[in-house]
């Protein structure tokens, strides 16, 4: 009999996602929905049995008058918790719900196994004391501390409590060991993961839109470096460049005013969308400050993404990153506005033949050692 798993965060199905992107787009996470959908369907392509337990609060706005609603997408078993409570009372009740569904679930499949998104505290904390209760291996997916998350307030403590009570980890750099209590458990090291499917997707120079275009695709927070990266492209000042940015953050108004035509602001719009553009473009580009201290514990998925098209990739080198992905891509040496701008104009220099082979050299690595497939069978292989 194979391995069953069930796989408790904020994931939807894609077709529950374009639901809620044409109701309110900033309410979905794309790139949450993304990282764990390819995990989910990672597990699914080695044999396993899915289920996944959600609760997505935008999912509730659209429908009213459930309280469990459920589907089965692709062969994994999709069940949402959608609560009608207020304040702390919503937190209660989806941690109840979760409880009720985890513990129903394993009693029903003895030989099942909880993967859970730590920062989806509530319904984690109800499936991990439902394992706790039935003896059953729980492990956490840290993809980032409870700090960076914002309003979570005098919650921190209740998160590193769900934290640390898991039985196995899967961390996104070797530095999270620092902070998360690994000490006698198991863990793996799992930066990321990209679609298997994009082998099968052409990124050639002939299909490249004209001009030079550069593409952003991610949080537009100012302290993920997008202000700056705006200031060095005017900087940079390359004849026939376009940088289009992609995403939603407290940048965005300003992005919106859309003083500089060069520049081109396209919102928050579905992933098949953006993976378009970065296979269409010249150039796609991470401006993450690699100083900050958050970088330690942090791999952007979406670096993964971009390798994963075809199309060169320019970041800062964040210390998160294994120096294994060093050969696939451009990096910043200089953060400041005046570095970039140089690094830009050099890269943005190199004949079209240059900057393709790059970007096909990395799209190669990628997908030869981290597609979903290939890092869940790591998983299975080294936790369960």
């Amino acid at each position: 009999m194979g391995k069953t798993i069930l796989y408790v965060s904020c994931l939807c199905s894609k077709q529950m996602e374009n639901n809620l992107l044409k109701v309110n787009p900033g309410s979905v996470g794309l790139q949450a929905q993304k990282y764990h959908r390819l995990l989910a369907e990672g597990m699914k392509l080695n044999g396993v049995s899915v289920t996944v337990l959600t609760y997505n609060k935008a999912i509730a706005k659209v429908y009213t008058s459930q309280f469990l609603l459920e589907e089965e997408v692709n062969g994994i078993r999709y069940m949402y918790l959608i609560a009608h409570a207020k304040g702390a009372g919503r937190y209660l009740q989806v941690m109840q719900q979760a409880f009720i569904q985890s513990y129903r679930f394993l009693r029903t499949n003895p030989d099942a196994m909880v993967l859970c998104d730590v920062l989806n505290f509530s319904v984690s904390m109800g499936a991990l004391l439902a394992a706790k209760l039935l003896h059953r291996k729980i492990i956490g997916i840290v993809t980032d501390f409870p700090e960076m998350l914002p309003n979570i307030a005098g919650m921190k403590k209740m998160y590193w409590w769900l934290i640390n009570h898991c039985t196995e980890y899967v961390l996104l750099t070797e530095a999270m060991c620092d902070r998360v209590c690994v000490q006698d458990k198991k863990y793996i090291v799992l930066e990321g993961h990209v679609d298997g499917k994009m082998s099968e997707v052409e990124n050639s120079i002939e299909n490249k839109w004209p001009h030079i275009n550069c593409v952003y695709a991610g949080m537009l927070h100012k302290k993920y470096g997008i202000e700056n990266l705006v200031k060095a492209f005017q900087m940079a000042d390359v004849k026939d460049a376009y940088l289009h940015i992609y995403g939603d953050g407290d940048y965005a108004e300003e992005l919106k005013i859309g003083t500089d035509d060069r520049i081109i602001y396209h919102g928050i719009v579905p992933n098949e969308e953006v993976v378009n553009a970065e296979i269409h473009s010249t150039l796609l580009i991470n401006p993450r400050p690699s100083k900050e201290e958050f970088t330690k514990y942090s791999f952007p998925s979406k670096n993964m993404e971009y390798m994963a098209s075809g199309t060169p990739v320019l970041t800062t080198d964040l210390p998160g990153m294994p120096k294994e992905y060093k050969p696939y891509i451009y990096v910043f040496e200089d953060e400041t506005v005046e570095g970039m701008a140089s690094t830009l104009q050099t890269v943005l220099s190199l004949t079209k033949q240059e900057l393709h082979q790059m970007g096909m050299q990395a799209k190669s690595y990628v997908l030869a050692n981290k597609t979903n497939q290939a890092q869940a069978k790591r998983i299975l292989s080294e936790l369960f």
